[in-house]
């Protein structure tokens, strides 16, 4: 009985990501991150691209990617906008709004 009430109190992964305390570390992680590509645009003198990190909303993910400094402009620009590896869209929440061979920009719609 004690090992069932234990599996009972750990929740599910998906459960985790739904709920709002996720809603606002995801929010966190992704301004910090947006702050770190501003940066790296910032320092990108005059080059027509850059390697940015991913901001897509997997806490874990790391990835680099390749994308034009014009795209990221435009992305920071824009609310609810965020540039992505390739596969790293959330099917339900993402809308992709341009795409290279390296990276997606995406509109968050939830």
């Amino acid at each position: 009985m004690a090992a069932n009430e234990q599996l009972r109190e750990e929740p599910a992964p998906d459960a985790e990501r739904r709920g709002p305390m996720a809603v606002a570390t995801a929010s966190r992680i992704q301004t910090v991150l947006r702050a770190v590509n501003r940066e790296i645009a910032r320092r990108a003198n005059g080059s027509a691209t850059a390697a940015f990190v991913c901001e897509c909303e997997d806490r874990g993910c790391a990835e680099a990617l390749e994308a034009p400094l014009s795209v990221f402009v435009l992305a920071a620009s824009k609310e609810r906008h965020y540039l992505v590896r390739p596969g790293h869209e959330e099917p339900l929440a993402d809308h992709v709004v341009s795409e290279g061979s390296d990276y997606r920009l995406v509109v968050r719609t939830l």
